[in-house]
């Protein structure tokens, strides 16, 4: 139980964030800073005119990498898939504000709390 909680509620907050949130921030997006080396044009004013394209697709991605908690592999799953991780895609969408609005440091807290109570009360439940 206590690798479960270290893990879900200190280390998978901290690398998660890091890999969907960070590069909200255009000078955090190192693959971008990569690209504008190569290119005379303004690698940044396509970031911020499809930005919202870009956070989107973060948090669905988000959203989707949650699939990896399921074992189930039928057709059906698949197929309803969207619907079974709705709420860790809102849970992006808040965390992807929190990190543009606060800072990244406050969405890793807001994720870590958020799987702090998702472990308590499956701790509870099934202890």
């Amino acid at each position: 139980m206590l690798e479960a909680f270290i893990t879900a509620v200190i280390f998978a907050p901290f690398i998660e964030e890091i890999l969907f949130r960070m590069p909200l921030k255009y000078e955090n997006n190192y693959l971008f800073i990569f690209f504008q080396g190569f290119t005379e044009k303004s690698v940044e004013k396509f970031w911020i005119k499809h930005f919202k394209i870009f956070f989107y697709t973060l948090c669905l991605a988000f959203g989707f990498m949650h699939l990896s908690n399921y074992k189930n592999q039928e057709t059906i799953f698949y197929l309803l898939s969207p619907i079974i991780i709705m709420a860790q895609n809102f849970a992006g969408f808040i965390m992807g504000y929190i990190r543009m609005h606060l800072g990244l440091l406050w969405s890793i807290l807001l994720h870590g709390l958020h799987n702090f109570t998702v472990v308590i009360v499956l701790g509870l439940m099934f202890d």
